[in-house]
């Protein structure tokens, strides 16, 4: 069953764009809207922002943009009903669509569901069987109780070669049950992955089942793999993953902070400690799409392994990886992991470690790196030079000085001069040449391109110069200018077309003009379609136009929109527009015309060639004029 226009419309007024992808992306206060880290391409600077005023969304590095109902669509790779479901469970609205709409909407829905069922299947074999009742007497040695269980959908699978496939072939198509990542095929037979193993349920960001991670639990069990995770499936890469991510993103967003472990008992463990915000990697080494994800919801990463060697080079490798965001890490002592460390010493132990012992990253690497024989000179200036790196990294010019201190005090044959000069000349070596790029006084590149790259009063006439308007430059007119070059009539053809957007009266004036044409055939063919939405609808429905054009306008058109442009609209605002599209009409014909002379003279044609010119001269006549 569709969801009635008015409806859609009345779920959409009820939603706050910016709180609602907030759940998604940690976004803040920049002007009249906010910004944050693209969730859609992989970004270090943010250049993802949020209008609520507009209640559009648009990002000006990879292109993409559009209405609440664009980024679920996007975001969740789901249909337009589901997607306006999606925003009306957030507002608290009751709305129903059909269940076979819902499955065409999302292409791996079957994949969804089976893991749903699988799951559910796992978590009650570990409650309700003779053979769970042995698995849950092991987790309550290891510190977990059955509500516990329950919270983190633990379960048990079947010491059987096909209990999960019996229960589940009858109720999905061969294929679904193939991609699933859940059974192997061998001889026309079909065998359970996951055999007599406690069950780690895996979901991702959105609280979807998207796959497992099956451990050995009985001390007798020799197989090979202490975990088996579900093989890469449609919905399922591991080395995307963040277990338990779901379940602490609204406490990472409120603190601004995410613990990273190791290891799913950790998590448990530290949750047990009243640490809500933890999540862990899935057996794989940390990767930059770990590190996105988490620095889309916090600012500081503060990571948790192992005491031990092993778990320590884990810690090294990943601080390799982590870039523009904060990180601390917390060395669990004894060689243990947090889980061992909580059963040892308590969960207000793990708490109180976690929180109140953390080391930076140049402590970390200052004791780890540090090598053992110190006697030995080269050794000595070896390690100076690996944390010379380190510390010229250090934002902070009082805590380099600290750690450079530290240093000396550490190695027994260089001085503190020695050492500042050491992190000093790595500073020197990364510092950017700016002699490449002068800038003059108004802090613009004396090598910028102005016609293509800036927004400035010389994009207009000299009357149109002198509007409050014209004065606006590249960085206030928008950021999605800088991706390419922007011709100064495309500029003005862009304003024209957003003040159309939200002013009714001006696109009702520009269409009885007949003398205002478009130069560029893109926004020539968005003006087409807002004439024809606005004979035929009325008016400009802001969630029913743009799904109306094709992809190219509709991103024009989020383009357009997105513009942050001055809210109040000038008196003569409009007529300034006309009169300088106007006249980058007329010098584009100049040049057309010019091309064209060039080829009659080429071609010996002296006749075309003064017909041209006094065309010319008569378009320049008519500048001068007005």
């Amino acid at each position: 069953m569709a969801i009635p226009k008015e409806e859609i419309t009345e779920i959409r007024n009820s939603v706050n764009i910016a709180d609602f992808i907030g759940q998604f992306v940690a976004l803040k206060k920049s002007g009249q809207g906010f910004q944050g880290l693209c969730p859609f391409h992989n970004e270090k600077s943010p250049s993802f922002n949020v209008t609520p005023s507009k209640g559009i969304f648009k990002c000006f590095g990879c292109g993409k943009g559009g209405s609440i109902f664009d980024f679920v669509m996007e975001y969740k790779k789901i249909g337009f009903q589901a997607a306006v479901k999606e925003v009306a469970d957030f507002a608290g609205i009751h709305v129903q669509i059909d269940q076979a709409d819902s499955f065409k909407a999302n292409p791996n829905a079957n994949l969804y569901e089976i893991n749903n069922q699988a799951s559910y299947i796992f978590e009650n074999y570990l409650l309700i069987t003779e053979q769970g009742n042995n698995a849950r007497d092991y987790l309550k040695k290891r510190g977990v109780n059955e509500k516990i269980a329950k919270q983190f959908n633990l379960g048990l699978s079947a010491d059987s070669p096909n209990f999960l496939y019996q229960g589940l072939s009858k109720k999905f198509e061969e294929d679904v049950l193939a991609k699933s990542g859940l059974f192997n095929f061998s001889n026309k037979q079909a065998y359970d992955v996951y055999q007599n193993r406690l069950m780690f349920t895996i979901h991702d960001q959105n609280g979807q089942v998207i796959g497992f991670s099956g451990r050995i639990w009985q001390e007798n069990d020799e197989r090979q793999g202490k975990y088996v995770n579900t093989t890469t499936t449609p919905i399922f890469e591991k080395s995307d993953v963040l277990y338990n991510l779901h379940r602490a993103k609204d406490t990472i967003k409120k603190t601004k902070e995410v613990y990273l472990m190791e290891g799913f008992m950790d998590v448990i463990a530290a949750y047990k400690s009243g640490i809500n915000n933890a999540v862990a990697i899935m057996g794989t080494a940390l990767t930059e799409k770990h590190i996105k994800t988490l620095a889309r919801l916090a600012s500081k990463i503060v990571l948790v392994t192992d005491g031990d060697k092993a778990g320590q080079a884990a810690i090294e490798k990943s601080l390799k990886v982590i870039s523009n965001i904060d990180v601390q890490i917390v060395k669990i002592p004894d060689a243990q992991d947090p889980d061992e460390y909580a059963r040892d010493h308590g969960a207000l132990a793990l708490e109180n470690l976690l929180i109140n012992f953390r080391m930076s990253k140049s402590e970390f690497l200052m004791d780890y790196l540090r090598p053992t024989n110190l006697n030995n000179v080269v050794n000595q200036l070896e390690f100076l030079q690996k944390m010379a790196e380190v510390i010229a990294g250090e934002k902070n010019t009082e805590l380099q000085t600290v750690y450079m201190r530290r240093l000396v005090e550490i190695l027994p044959d260089f001085e503190y001069n020695q050492v500042e000069q050491a992190v000093k000349n790595v500073i020197k070596s990364k510092r950017p040449n700016q002699k490449s790029f002068p800038i003059n006084s108004s802090g613009q590149s004396h090598y910028s391109n102005q016609d293509s790259n800036s927004f400035s009063s010389s994009s207009f006439s000299n009357r149109y110069e002198e509007s409050d308007f014209a004065s606006y430059d590249a960085q206030e007119f928008s950021q999605s200018l800088l991706t390419r070059k922007i011709t100064k009539s495309e500029k003005l053809e862009w304003q024209l077309l957003h003040r159309m957007l939200l002013q009714p009266d001006f696109l009702e004036k520009i269409s009885q003009d007949v003398s205002v044409k478009f130069i560029h055939r893109e926004t020539a063919s968005l003006y087409d379609a807002m004439i024809l939405e606005q004979l035929t609808q009325g008016m400009i429905d802001d969630i029913y136009f743009p799904e109306s054009l094709d992809p190219e306008l509709r991103n024009l058109y989020y383009d357009i929109l997105a513009q942050n442009l001055p809210e109040v609209i000038s008196e003569n605002e409009l007529d300034e527009i006309l009169s300088a599209l106007r006249r980058e009409t007329i010098l584009s014909k100049v040049e057309k015309l010019k091309l064209e002379g060039l080829k009659a003279q080429n071609e010996g044609n002296q006749k075309r060639e003064l017909e041209l010119a006094n065309e010319i001269f008569q378009l320049r006549k008519s500048l001068q004029d007005n």
